[in-house]
């Protein structure tokens, strides 16, 4: 699903990525084939680019140094209006942006509906502060635009994954307790499958959309649980009834019909596949250590380069 770096090259020379040093942008740098990627964050990561820029995003002087340079962006750690305002006031030209939001801008009972129904603003503030910054951007971004709705994310390389904790659980009572019946299908993606979208999607920019992503095969969760501890070698007895946990204790239908059309091609491999994975690389203690702190609060932009 990645494309090659040939052909990103030949699209997008630099593409700033905001927010490189998280866990869905441990996986974004890579996907973008033969990019040059200007890294900005609070800190470096394990991760190669071009040059990381230590600069917070809200720092407008530090911020218009990184962007300046750039073809593209990929914005990962936006959150509210403010920082919807920042990127439209530092950098007015029209070129590509990827802007990571959430499922939270939509009500849950209107996840199975076409995005063209978006429904009621959401209850929380987290939705709605998510909801203004898109529909600001979506309003005023002068280049093509994705705004990506996305669900709980699964990261393979992250000790602090939620999924993780039915394994500790299971090694701490020899039971994990699940969340409702254990055969409800929460709203799950890789975070490699999210980083192949953009990178597609930016091999191609077109358009300004708001597009809700998801697994187009969602499995039950007694099924991703059962294959985390079989690829961990931990044996449990799976039960159900737990007030809360890892995930939804409910059904999470989605809508990825618009997620079909912007990326034919989207095929990731099965949940179940990746949490198996993740069990054996929680067996085998194959994470990534947290990258070092290193953002230097004194407003400037130097970058370390990669």
């Amino acid at each position: 699903m990645r494309p090659t770096g040939a052909v990103m090259s030949s699209q997008l020379h630099k593409i700033a990525v905001l927010g490189a040093s998280g866990r869905l942008g441990r996986a974004v740098v890579p996907a973008l084939g033969g990019a040059r990627v200007l890294g900005v964050g609070r800190r470096g990561a394990d991760t190669w680019v071009r040059a990381w820029y230590f600069v917070d995003r809200r720092d407008r002087d530090g911020l218009r140094i990184v962007l300046d340079q750039a073809d593209a962006i990929v914005d990962l750690c936006g959150f509210g209006r403010d920082d919807a305002q920042v990127l439209l006031d530092v950098c007015p030209r029209p070129i590509p942006l990827v802007f990571a939001s959430s499922l939270a801008e939509r009500d849950p009972a209107h996840w199975s509906r076409p995005l063209a129904d978006l429904g009621p603003e959401p209850a929380d503030g987290y939705g709605q502060t998510k909801r203004h910054a898109s529909d600001l951007l979506l309003a005023h971004w002068p280049g093509p635009l994705l705004v990506a709705l996305l669900p709980q994310l699964l990261s393979l390389d992250d000790r602090g994954e939620r999924a993780l904790e039915y394994l500790r659980q299971a090694e701490a009572t020899g039971a994990v307790r699940l969340p409702g019946t254990g055969e409800q299908r929460p709203a799950v993606l890789e975070v490699a499958s999210v980083a192949a979208v953009f990178a597609l999607w930016l091999a191609h920019p077109q358009g300004r959309t708001r597009v809700q992503f998801g697994h187009p095969q969602p499995q039950p969760l007694r099924a991703l649980v059962a294959a985390l501890l079989q690829g961990a070698e931990v044996q449990a007895e799976l039960r159900h009834g737990a007030q809360r946990g890892p995930h939804s204790a409910g059904d999470e239908h989605l809508d990825i019909g618009a997620l079909r059309l912007l990326v034919p091609e989207f095929a990731p491999r099965s949940l179940d596949d990746a949490f198996a994975e993740l069990g054996r690389r929680y067996r085998r203690d194959e994470f990534a250590d947290p990258p070092p702190q290193a953002w230097r609060p004194d407003r400037t932009a130097a970058p370390h380069l990669g």
